[in-house]
């Protein structure tokens, strides 16, 4: 788990939309979001990871 402390301040359901927001934007398909989301618990995890998480769908070697 990611140090809360390295976190930007703000509410982390914002920044939760806000990421899966960004992913839509960049062509992430919304199955594929939806994929990668259900893995997280927002309580748990920081937004950091789960932006980590989405991108990695858009590489290459993820497609594979």
């Amino acid at each position: 788990m990611a140090d809360p402390s390295r976190e930007p301040s703000g509410t982390p359901v914002l920044r939760y939309l806000a990421i899966l927001s960004a992913a839509r934007d960049f062509g992430v398909r919304p199955a594929d979001i939806e994929r990668v989301v259900r893995r997280f618990d927002p309580g748990q995890t920081s937004p950091r990871e789960l932006a980590d998480a989405l991108a990695d769908t858009l590489t290459p070697a993820s497609k594979a």
